[in-house]
């Protein structure tokens, strides 16, 4: 007794400590501006030579600085201070490596050659690594990766359609090796090649026509700034042109040798870091290049900007009620913005404001900005706009899922709703103005609510608008039904005197990737489950815990009552029937307690089963479900193992034989078994024959657990070596029916098994060489269940072993015989090297649900968990799910007779009324629809004879917990599809 008491004290313990996990993950708090140099010195680079010490210490001595020549680039360009951009950064770091100040300074490209070659110019930073350069200078790894641009100038045609009636004119400054590089990716017969000194020559050459686009890498974008009519795309196929620190001048190898090894031992994500801020900076000074002194006095007597948002305008401007903050493409963009002017963007308003008070705060002044301000000619008077676009939407009417697709003949005899005050509403208007049903809405919230309620059949709005259902909602009830070849433009609106703002922000966001912002947006997908899961954990595990809790209270209880019957019955053998009756009320609560478990494991290991079928969940939650998940299933296992041995000592467990195709076993029992090596060295051997039967008959579950209980102890056994399988046929059979003699064997180089231990290895309870195996894993039920399940196949099993060197399990078992057809010769190959083609599990991987959106279910169950479970799985099909957590509810459901369902899922066990009470009164009400809905009972009752026992009692079908996608599928296939709809 004073045992148990300490199990359970540890137990409680144990769910305490699993139960308390925090909500949230640490999250790295490094900041931009706690990036560091991996190196303070050149002496702390690793690799550095005694030679190369000496030589940095000769050049501190000789020179004071060093020049470090640039063309003009994003990389380096011409501020008020001097030099700004990447290459000045990479100075500072060079003169804080080596102690020596690195000057750098902007030349022509001709200039720059000749003297870095004439050794007037020390280094130079950005020249390519060719053949010829690396056998003329001294030259570092890549400093920097520039990727290939085409420029051209603005309304030119794009090179993809010119190239569509005649070659691509190319133009190229001399002496770079763009031209080398460009004829060798995309063929020099493809193009023609036109050159230029400088870049006002290329941009000559553009203005005239003589080329159609200037080829160079990313950094000489900043060459064409100031011409003001160029722009840039990327050049395909994509090149990168990696650019290197070069001398001409050999004194300085030492300093090139350091900085290739400070480059090749964790320098690079530093420069990479420097690059991304030189970046930014040449961006600053292009913007502030060309602002005027009227905007630039605006910029610094102004601090903050008021905002007129949408809270309901994804993905464009919202507030995310999850989240608790304002987000979309807006936010995204004006945080850049914000960057290069060092503006602020507040929301003035609240998170409930609703459209027609935001345009009013634009209007009167009390916002100066707002998103997505469409323009119309009543609005020309108050509001002003930028020419930058940031997004491009369709006009569209959304519909429900279900509802038929509409021909544009049929929209004005159609319930159309549109929003009061809008765009939207207007164009509609003038496309439809014969339209006789349309219901105006004061917000787009109201409006889909009628929609969905269907009050109305359409509603005017756009293809983003669908985006906030699909995506952010995760609502899918929703359609854009027909979609207007009529797009429009999202700018910013500005209140009329916010002239100055206006400009600035034209010439900001043509520096932001606005494209890039909206595509991500667009394409942007959410799964608040995962969050909710997350807050979960602390009570999956506990409910793991608690699960193990009762398991072990379950064997010690089990031990206790079995030592005493044992006891009982050789002291008082006329109690006998008494301690019979004991071992039956025993074995009842082992099974009723399996039960019990087999609920809650249901959410553990259903829950895990619908994330880890989502694709988009993070890697950390991915491989977080899939530990839960497989501690669930071990569990599972250990509750079946107990249920099972209880059944076999009731004289209650009883082979379900049926047809089996030999080979999809054997593939199932491999793939199980090669997981279970991990990153041990094992080897997994299979010896199979050719002449192996493809169809056998018998209870293929169970022969699965006796080969898969014996490779789990040979893996977990074996440290290293090998594990072998081996499975034949022996003995003739001419009948369908007659009997088969099948053997397998299983054979490792494991720690192998004492001979005084052979013995106990088949009894209950029973974990041989406790001393050496205390620490793997294993309740020593699996070789006695093992042992039964031969015996009542008709078989044997017996074990050979040698201490220290490993272990063979030889089993012998009786299957029914089908055909003489054989696996053959190519299947057996196919086995023994693991490319076997499972269809069953290439079926299960690719389940393909059809869509039931017009199919309505009831789930019934208590555990509320076990809703979410099995309304997740079945919402996959699109059905709508209700869920009731009570007999009595789903009786009421059915009597009301509205809505209709096409099928019920009712679990067995609940208080007050249970599943067989509350499918007994639904029949009862005698109405076809009562006597006629399928009714599947979803329980974890699963004892031998359960499942007529359900067909006998109202029942259509029988779905035991845990359940699969599959076994799921299989149901809803047969008693909820519809083949008429």
């Amino acid at each position: 007794m004073k045992s148990g008491k300490k199990i359970l004290t540890v137990i409680l313990i144990l769910i305490s400590v699993l139960s308390c996990g925090k909500n949230s993950s640490p999250v790295d708090q490094a900041s931009k501006d706690s990036v560091q140099s991996p190196f303070a010195s050149f002496r702390d680079i690793p690799g550095v030579t005694a030679q190369e010490i000496a030589g940095i210490e000769a050049l501190q001595q000789k020179y004071k600085s060093l020049s470090y020549g640039m063309t003009l680039s994003t990389e380096a360009f011409i501020t008020e201070s001097g030099v700004g951009g990447y290459s000045a950064l990479f100075c500072e770091w060079l003169g804080g490596l080596f102690g020596i100040e690195f000057q750098p300074a902007v030349y022509a490209w001709n200039d720059l050659i000749e003297k870095l070659n004439t050794g007037e110019i020390d280094f130079a930073g950005n020249i390519t690594p060719t053949e010829e350069r690396i056998q003329m200078y001294h030259m570092t790894a890549p400093v920097a990766e520039r990727q290939y641009k085409t420029i051209q100038r603005t309304g030119s045609l794009p090179l993809d359609r010119l190239a569509l009636t005649r070659p691509l004119r190319y133009v190229f400054l001399e002496g770079t090796a763009f031209v080398d590089t460009v004829a060798s990716i995309a063929g020099s017969s493809t193009y023609e090649s036109v050159f230029a000194s400088n870049y006002e020559a290329v941009y000559r050459i553009l203005e005239s026509g003589t080329a159609d686009a200037f080829i160079g890498d990313s950094a000489v974008v900043s060459a064409f700034d100031i011409y003001g009519d160029m722009y840039t795309d990327d050049f395909l196929p994509l090149i990168f042109s990696p650019v290197s620190m070069a001398t001409a001048q050999a004194e300085f190898q030492p300093l090139i040798s350091l900085v290739t090894k400070a480059l090749e031992n964790g320098a690079r994500p530093y420069l990479n870091y420097l690059y991304n801020q030189g970046y930014e900076a040449y961006k600053k000074n292009k913007f502030f290049t060309h602002l005027s002194e009227e905007e630039k006095a605006y910029l610094q007597n102004t601090s903050s900007v008021p905002l007129a948002a949408r809270y309901f305008n994804y993905p464009v401007d919202f507030y995310n009620i999850y989240e608790k903050k304002w987000e979309g493409i807006v936010f995204d963009v004006l945080a850049q913005v914000e960057e290069l002017t060092g503006l602020t963007f507040k929301v003035a308003n609240s998170t409930s404001t609703e459209l027609s008070d935001l345009f009013n705060m634009v209007y009167d002044g009390r916002a100066h900005i707002m998103p997505e301000l469409i323009y119309s000619e009543r609005r020309a008077q108050y509001v002003i706009w930028t020419k930058h676009i940031f997004l491009t939407d369709q006009l569209a009417l959304l519909s429900k899922s279900a509802y038929p697709h509409v021909s544009v003949n049929e929209i004005p005899y159609k319930r159309v709703g549109v929003i009061a005050n809008t765009v939207r509403a207007e164009m509609f208007h003038r496309w439809f103005p014969s339209a006789e049903n349309i219901i105006e809405f004061d917000t787009d919230e109201n409006a889909m609510r009628a929609l969905e309620q269907g009050e109305i059949d359409l509603v005017m709005s756009s293809k983003n608008r669908l985006l906030s259902f699909l995506n952010f909602q995760e609502i899918s009830l929703f359609k854009a039904n027909f979609i207007f070849n009529y797009p429009y433009e999202s700018t910013f609106g500005f209140h009329k005197d916010q002239t100055l703002l206006c400009s600035i922000m034209d010439k900001a966001l043509p520096l932001v990737d606005t494209h890039m912002i909206t595509e991500q947006w667009l394409t942007k997908t959410y799964d608040y489950r995962i969050r909710l899961m997350e807050a979960q954990r602390p009570w999956l595990m506990g409910a793991t815990a608690l699960s193990l809790a009762v398991l072990a209270l379950i064997l010690v209880l089990f031990f206790r009552n079995r030592s005493e019957g044992k006891r009982l019955t050789k002291l008082v053998e006329e109690r006998t029937k008494e301690v019979r009756n004991a071992s039956e009320a025993k074995s009842h609560f082992v099974a009723n307690m399996s039960h019990e478990m087999r609920t809650p494991m249901n959410a553990v290991i259903g829950l895990t089963n619908l994330m880890l079928e989502e694709e988009d969940i993070p890697r950390v939650a991915k491989e977080t479900f899939k530990k839960i998940n497989t501690a669930g299933n071990t569990l599972m296992e250990l509750i079946s193992d107990i249920l099972d041995i209880s059944k076999i000592e009731a004289g209650k467990l009883e082979l379900t034989p049926i047809k089996y195709d030999v080979a999809s076993l054997i593939n199932e029992i491999v793939t199980i078994n090669m997981v279970r090596i991990v990153n041990k060295p094992i080897t997994f051997k299979l010896d199979i024959n050719e002449d192996m039967p493809s169809i056998l008959f018998g209870d293929d579950l169970r022969v699965k657990q006796i080969l898969n209980n014996l490779l789990s102890n040979a893996f977990k056994y074996t440290k290293e070596g090998t594990v072998t399988l081996g499975i034949a046929t022996k003995g003739a059979a001419i009948n369908d029916g007659d009997d088969i003699w099948v053997s397998f064997y299983i054979s490792d180089t494991g720690i192998g098994i004492r001979a005084e231990d052979i013995k106990k290895l088949f009894v209950d309870y029973n974990q041989v060489d406790t001393q050496t195996n205390r620490k793997i894993e294993g309740t020593g039920l699996g070789l006695s269940i093992t042992k039964k399940f031969v015996e009542l196949m008709g078989g044997e099993i017996v074990v050979e072993s040698e201490y220290g060197k490993g272990t063979t399990f030889r089993v012998r078992i009786r299957q029914g015989f089908v055909s003489d057809e054989t696996i053959g010769k190519e299947i057996a190959e196919n086995l023994r090297n693991f490319q076997y083609a499972d269809k069953k599990k290439l079926a299960y991987e690719k389940l393909m649900r059809p869509d039931l959106s017009y199919a309505r279910v009831l789930v019934v169950d208590d555990f509320p968990t076990n809703l979410d479970v099995a309304a997740g799985m079945m919402r996959k099909y699109r059905m709508q799910v209700d869920c009731v957590l009570s007999g009595q509810d789903a009786v009421d459901r059915i009597t009301a007779g509205d809505p209709v369902y096409d099928a019920i899922f009712m679990d067995h066990m609940m208080p007050e009324m249970d599943g067989m009470e509350a499918v007994t009164k639904i029949r009862e009400l005698g109405t076809d629809y009562a006597k006629k809905l399928p009714i599947i009972a979803l329980t974890a009752n699963v004892a031998v004879g359960n499942e007529q026992m359900f067909l006998n009692n109202g029942f259509n079908a029988f779905l035991s917990k845990p359940f699969s996608a599959m076994s799921l599928d299989a149901i809803i296939q047969k008693w909820v599809r519809s083949n008429e709809k």
